[in-house]
C-alpha cells in the first residue's frame, strides 16, 4: 500500500515511525550495545549495515543509500533483489535469539 503512493511522503513517515519505536524499545542495545558495522552489500555496495550487541541482545540494522540511482529512470521502488543483489544480511552464528523483521507486518 505503501509503495503505491511514494510521492505523497506516507512510506518515510511510517519507516521514521517505525525506526523511532524500535530505538525506543531497545534503548539500551543502541545506547550501550558493542557496535560491529559489517561490509557494505548489496547492489553496488548500496546497502550499509551493523549490528549493536549487549547482554543477549543482538540487533541487525539495514538500510539503503543512494536510493535515487536504484530507483532507475523509471522510479521502480527499490525493493528486493535491486537492493540487495542476492545477498541477505544475517546476525552471526551463534547469537541467540529469534530473527524479527519491524518493518513488515508479520
Amino acid at each position: 500500500h505503501l509503495l503505491e503512493s511514494l510521492p505523497d511522503g506516507r512510506i518515510k513517515l511510517y519507516l521514521t515511525w517505525k525506526t523511532l519505536t524500535v530505538r525506543r524499545e531497545c534503548g539500551q542495545v543502541f545506547r550501550d550495545g558493542d557496535y560491529l558495522p559489517l561490509k557494505r552489500m548489496g547492489a553496488c555496495g548500496r546497502v550499509c549495515a551493523f549490528t549493536r550487541h549487549r547482554g543477549n541482545e543482538t540487533l541487525l540494522v539495514v538500510v539503503p543509500r543512494l536510493l535515487g540511482g536504484l530507483m532507475g529512470e523509471h522510479g521502480r521502488p527499490p525493493v528486493g533483489e535491486t537492493v540487495m543483489g542476492g545477498h541477505q544480511p544475517r546476525i552471526a552464528a551463534g547469537a541467540n535469539g529469534r530473527e524479527v523483521d519491524q518493518y513488515a507486518d508479520r
